[in-house]
């Protein structure tokens, strides 16, 4: 539920504010109180404030598990909204074991996603400007994860050189 969370909702006070308006009978469940525990004691949202604080920051748990992520997107996003563009546009889609053609979709949705997702924070200890940063963007691309089926196989690409664009449409379909 941690992962889940922080891969459905992104934002730590959102994820709490979530947690919180869970009915009473919601809240006895075996998971509510540990998750709760965890995301109000041990993270904090963003990543410059992660030594200063000893804490987890929430943005990067998705990041932590790019197979995990997707998996998620796919079981939780209607049909209609499960394609290539709405994919690309999640940061953790360029962490996977990608063709040249797949990953230039993953880079322009990563630039999409960091240049008009993110256009202002209000973290005060950011030291630098919203934006994509072709460093971590080649960062994540070097990453070569690969696709989880619904059971929680490993799905390998056709090819050894990545997935190409028509695996990961049909990787989508298969949540039909």
């Amino acid at each position: 539920m941690v992962f889940f969370l922080a891969s459905v909702i992104k934002s730590g006070p959102r994820i709490i504010k979530a947690l919180d308006a869970m009915t009473d009978e919601e809240k006895k469940l075996d998971w509510w109180y540990p998750v709760k525990d965890f995301y109000t004691t041990e993270t904090t949202q963003y990543v410059s404030q992660a030594s200063k604080s000893q804490k987890f920051p929430v943005v990067n748990i998705p990041t932590c598990n790019p197979p995990l992520d997707i998996l998620f997107f796919c079981l939780m996003t209607r049909k209609e909204d499960r394609t290539m563009d709405t994919l690309s546009k999640r940061p953790t889609f360029a962490q996977m074991d990608l063709m040249e053609e797949a990953q230039t979709k993953a880079k322009q949705g990563y630039e999409f996603y960091w240049t008009k997702v993110i256009q202002g924070t209000r973290n005060t200890d950011k030291p630098e400007a919203p934006g994509m940063k072709e460093d971590y963007y080649k960062n994540s691309a070097g990453d070569k994860y690969h696709f989880l089926s619904k059971n929680m196989e490993v799905l390998m690409p056709a090819a050894h050189t990545g997935y190409t664009l028509k695996e990961v449409e049909d990787y989508m379909k298969s949540f039909e």
